[in-house]
């Protein structure tokens, strides 16, 4: 059976504080792209990295923006697993509720 490394990444997670008004959002991507692909994805957006790519760095210009465009554009193309997923914090009280 062949192992499947998934990859996590979270964004906005401010604990119990659902209210904080700074970071109404909290976002989650995944995906089971291997290392590799990955990281030739990552090079071919945005250019050879020896740290972390943040997206708040890149969106700071007209030139970052354009190369998250192209990393989401080139994930979309993919057919090997990539997902982003965002929730307004507001509604995740109403969601325990019904829970």
């Amino acid at each position: 059976m062949a192992t499947v490394t998934l990859f996590l990444d979270e964004s906005g997670y401010t604990g119990s504080d659902l209210i904080n008004r700074d970071q109404p959002f909290f976002t989650l991507a995944s995906t089971s792209i291997s290392e590799p692909d990955a990281r030739l994805l990552l090079t071919s957006c945005f250019g050879p990295r020896s740290q972390e790519v943040k997206f708040a760095k890149f969106a700071r210009s007209a030139g970052g923006q354009a190369k998250i465009i192209e990393f989401l554009r080139a994930l979309e193309l993919r057919d090997d697993g990539a997902m982003i997923d965002g929730w307004n914090k507001g509604n995740l009280p109403r969601v325990y509720h019904l829970d």
